[in-house]
């Protein structure tokens, strides 16, 4: 079992758990809010970027455009990308 860290630390949070598994490889968090606001209408812009950050924080995701203000894209990192194919 790999990655019970990352695992478990996204399994802590319903809020983690759905942008998640809304999040498409390439997604700016607006496409991310729209998506997860399909799930749970109590899901603010706030708190998806929010988990984006923890989700790079955390070394599961990377954001390729960091100096940018708006329209910042986020991809998953090795880490995410087999927590997603294996565990979501």
């Amino acid at each position: 079992m790999e990655y019970v860290k990352e695992r478990s630390w996204i399994l802590r949070s319903p809020q983690r758990q759905l942008v998640f598994k809304v999040f498409k490889d390439g997604m700016i968090p607006k496409q991310v809010y729209q998506e997860a606001k399909k799930h749970n209408e109590k899901m603010s812009f706030n708190n998806v970027s929010d988990k984006l950050r923890q989700f790079v924080g955390m070394g599961i995701m990377q954001c390729l455009n960091e100096e940018d203000k708006m329209g910042r894209i986020y991809v998953l990192t090795d880490i995410g990308k087999e927590i997603k194919e294996n565990y979501f």
